[in-house]
């Protein structure tokens, strides 16, 4: 009615706190063949097949790029639980709301589909971005630095997608009190570093990869296109924010980002 609380919830709407966070971990699982987040995933799981032998390095990579995801998706849900708060209605990717955001993101996976088509080289490959960063090497499988700004990288990259079952999870949690909201957004977090830490964590999973080749080169250079076509996406939501003229300063960036 109107009037009501916004956070007033009904027992028999809002699910359960563990059916929340099952929707939530489902929801993450669910974010990684999303095309903004797929081709990050699979360059990180390349790196993989470079270290296969490597148990401890492995294990310590997975645990640094769960720990770069939850960081980030922590980060997040701060911000949206105090802008709740502070009675703003924001959801999930409410930075998109941002036109400034929106261009940085726009630029930022053009950037990395560039990379992907070897345009230029960013620390050896995309995911060597996240290892450049952190001084920890640009093998994209390596590093416990470079594996914590992966998988923030990963999480950052996510924010324009929206998963099946995300809606409910956070519904939910944006109206319970913030140790229970916080607890949902971790859960996604961990669903969307599950599979990356599943394979360095579980011996068999490595062994399923195919052994690395050339075809390593076509797959990458196939999962730019993903990243072209979410790029787009986002030129066309900052044209419904600002109009022609930041469209124009945009695709004059992404023209220069391809010449140097």
């Amino acid at each position: 009615t109107p009037g009501a609380p916004a956070s007033a919830v009904t027992v028999g709407a809002a699910p359960g706190l563990f059916v929340a966070l099952g929707l939530a971990l489902l929801g993450g699982l669910i974010l990684n063949v999303m095309p903004c987040v797929f081709p990050v995933l699979s360059i990180k799981a390349m790196g993989v097949l470079r270290h296969a032998s490597d148990r401890r390095t492995l294990r310590l990579s997975g645990l640094s790029y769960t720990a770069g995801v939850l960081v980030f998706v922590g980060l997040v849900a701060a911000a949206l639980i105090a802008l709740k708060a502070a009675g703003q209605e924001v959801g999930w990717g409410f930075q998109l709301q941002s036109p400034a955001f929106v261009a940085v993101m726009a630029l930022l996976v053009f950037t990395l589909g560039l990379s992907l088509s070897g345009v230029f080289s960013i620390g050896g490959s995309v995911m060597g971005w996240g290892s450049s960063f952190a001084g920890g090497g640009g093998d994209g499988g390596g590093g416990a630095r470079g594996s914590f700004f992966t998988g923030a990288l990963a999480a950052l990259v996510a924010t324009p997608c929206t998963a099946p079952f995300m809606g409910v999870a956070l519904g939910f949690a944006l109206t319970q009190p913030w140790p229970v909201a916080l607890a949902v957004f971790l859960a996604l977090g961990l669903g969307l570093a599950l599979p990356y830490l599943a394979l360095t964590f579980l011996p068999g999973t490595a062994r399923l990869l195919p052994r690395p080749g050339p075809w390593m080169e076509r797959v990458k250079q196939f999962l730019a296109f993903p990243l072209y076509v979410t790029a787009a996406w986002l030129v066309w939501v900052l044209s419904l924010q600002a109009g022609a003229g930041a469209v124009f300063a945009v695709l004059v960036a992404m023209v220069l980002f391809g010449v140097f």
